[in-house]
């Protein structure tokens, strides 16, 4: 089912079908006990157990805990946009608010999906090996990591009455030097790939980097996920600023702590990516 998952709505729909799952088995067993988060958990317990062998069992059992992680941040997106309730009667603030978070979501869905596709057609001639797609899957449960923690301090500004305010020491990284670093992958051509590579070089070899190189990286497949991206962050930041002006005042700040703090995550996996060669 999980490789049926080609948009945000696709990936709504499957952390939904999976708490329906869990919540029939219980029933089934006739017990009440457990949770969505239990099982999780608890398969995450089992892969861990397992989690060793051939390199193309580390890749399966890499490929599994990434996604259960991944689940877990969708997850705490439904409740965190489900219990978003306002108690006045004539006002629509709530509904408001959860179709944004919503769409903050799809936006998160989408940069998440363009991030992976740019390091796999980015990576692949750099990695060149087996474990690549354990890699790839790692970089995916980090994302989803960061992402619920960082949920679990949004739903406390939403929730608690003696939520606590939120200061990132993260570095603020403007909309600017975003755009530049994204203006390196754009231009990316074979001909830097090599450039580069034979700057390490004692001797400079142009024929034998060319051998290297040629036909190994999509470069097309590169610069359709910058649009996609580009995209994505554009719509990203905006729909995190008009959720932050919903707020009441004195949340706004911790808001968009938080999201200075996603928006330097986000610049700094790109530098990381930056710095995998050939």
């Amino acid at each position: 089912m999980v490789q049926l998952i080609k948009t945000a709505d696709d990936d709504w729909a499957w952390m939904l079908a999976m708490n329906e799952s869990v919540e029939e088995y219980n029933a089934r067993l006739g017990r009440k006990i457990g949770s969505v988060d239990a099982a999780a958990n608890a398969i995450g317990e089992l892969i861990n157990i397992y989690n060793a062998g051939n390199q193309p069992e580390l890749n399966t059992a890499s490929y599994v805990e990434s996604i259960l992680e991944h689940y877990k941040a969708v997850y705490a997106y439904y409740r965190l946009i489900e219990f978003i309730d306002d108690y006045d009667e004539d006002s629509n603030w709530d509904v408001q608010l959860r179709v944004l978070y919503y769409r903050e979501f799809t936006e998160w869905f989408d940069l998440n999906n363009a991030v992976n596709g740019l390091m796999y057609f980015y990576t692949y001639a750099a990695a060149g090996y087996s474990a690549l797609s354990m890699d790839l899957n790692g970089t995916f449960e980090i994302w989803s990591k960061n992402r619920l923690a960082e949920l679990e301090i949004e739903r406390d500004i939403y929730w608690s009455y003696d939520w606590k305010p939120f200061s990132s020491d993260a570095k603020t990284i403007s909309a600017k030097k975003f755009e530049k670093l994204l203006s390196y992958f754009k231009a990316r051509t074979n001909d830097t790939v090599v450039e580069e590579m034979v700057s390490d070089w004692a001797e400079k070899d142009y024929d034998f980097a060319r051998e290297r190189t040629d036909g190994r990286f999509d470069f097309d497949k590169i610069a359709e996920m910058l649009r996609y991206y580009e995209t994505a962050l554009s719509n990203w930041r905006e729909v995190r600023e008009q959720i932050a002006l919903m707020l009441p005042k004195e949340k706004q700040k911790s808001y968009r702590e938080i999201t200075k703090q996603m928006h330097t995550r986000l610049y700094n996996d790109l530098v990381d990516l930056k710095e995998i060669r050939y």
